[in-house]
C-alpha cells in the first residue's frame, strides 16, 4: 500500500494526472488500474483521463486547482475508508 497524500501536496496531482498531462499513454495505461477515480473525471478510461487533462491544460488557473485537489483527497480518504483503513482515511 502506498501513501499518496505526500505525493499530492507536493505536486497538485496524482500521478495519472501528471502523465495524462504529458500525454504518455503508456503511463496512464500502467496507472489506470491501480488509481481510484477521480470525481472531476468524468469519462474514466485512459482516452477520458488523457482527454480530460487537455481541456484542463486548455483552461485559466484558478479555483479549479483548489476544487480539483479537495475532489481527489476526498476520493482516496473514501478509498481508505472502504478498505477499512481509518487512520489514512482521517488524514484527508
Amino acid at each position: 500500500k502506498v501513501d499518496i497524500f505526500p505525493f499530492v501536496a507536493q505536486y497538485g496531482r496524482l500521478p495519472i494526472e501528471l502523465a495524462a498531462r504529458r500525454d504518455c499513454m503508456e503511463e496512464v495505461e500502467m496507472l489506470f488500474p491501480l488509481t481510484s477515480p477521480i470525481p472531476t473525471i468524468p469519462n474514466w478510461s485512459i482516452d477520458g483521463i488523457i482527454s480530460h487533462a487537455k481541456l484542463e491544460r486548455a483552461k485559466p488557473l484558478g479555483g479549479r486547482h483548489l476544487e480539483q485537489t479537495k475532489a481527489v483527497l476526498k476520493s482516496h480518504a473514501d478509498q481508505a475508508f472502504r478498505l477499512k483503513d481509518y487512520k489514512l482515511a482521517s488524514k484527508a
